[in-house]
């Protein structure tokens, strides 16, 4: 089974080329629109214009086995969707963010932009068959054409890997649930949100460290 949540401004027509690539692979799928909301959360965890979200049963019985030609139409056609949907606005905002707007502030000023595009798979470990997870990649928004083709691609062709990888996780750990996600940078790839999130923590202290010399040297010139 395949769910398609979506922004009630995506068009029609764009979910329908999404619905009509799983269906050409024999998969149903629901559509959902997404409820709107205030959320506080970091930008890749924030709701995409469209997620989808691909259950185990459907991976292992079509999308592992897909082959090349089916690749190539996958990257294709969430290539065209994500064109589709860059310039859409979609931001989300905070209970801070929706006050300040009440008191005049224009919606483009704060808040955070949403991904664009979020693909979701189901995972499951092969020798307890308990743990199941779900690892999502997540498409930023200001994507160009040349780096949203190679996330696919990349995409497209590593997934037998990354569904073994991640199942040898879930037969090592206790929990039931294990989410994992992994954005797109420019440059860098795939990077996990565990990645990102030590990145920003190491890159804390540094500012600080920074700010204490500035004064030290504010002091010493008067």
């Amino acid at each position: 089974m395949v769910a398609i949540e979506h922004s009630k401004e995506v068009e029609a027509e764009v979910l329908l080329e999404i619905e009509e690539f799983f269906l050409r692979l024999q998969a149903r799928s629901e559509r959902y629109e997404r409820k709107d909301g205030a959320f506080n959360t970091i930008e890749w965890a924030l709701p995409a214009l469209v997620a989808i979200w691909i259950s185990k049963a459907f991976f292992d019985s079509f999308f592992k086995e897909l082959g090349k030609n089916a690749a190539v139409s996958f990257s294709e056609v969430f290539s065209s969707v994500y064109k589709k949907l860059r310039s859409k606005p979609n931001r989300a905002y905070c209970s801070d963010d929706l006050y300040k707007i009440i008191e005049g502030a224009s919606p483009d000023s704060v808040g955070h932009a949403c991904p664009v595009l979020k693909i979701e798979f189901e995972f499951e470990s092969p020798i307890t068959k308990k743990n199941k997870s779900n690892c999502e990649f997540v498409f930023p928004q200001q994507l160009t054409d040349l780096e949203v083709q190679d996330a696919l691609d990349t995409l497209a062709t590593n997934l037998a890997n990354i569904s073994v990888r991640f199942a040898q996780v879930l037969d090592k750990i206790e929990n039931t649930y294990c989410p994992l996600a992994f954005i797109y940078q420019p440059k860098q790839g795939w990077v996990s949100d565990m990645e990102l999130i030590q990145k920003q923590l190491t890159a804390t202290p540094k500012k600080r460290k920074s700010r204490k010399r500035a004064r030290k040297k504010t002091k010493h010139k008067e």
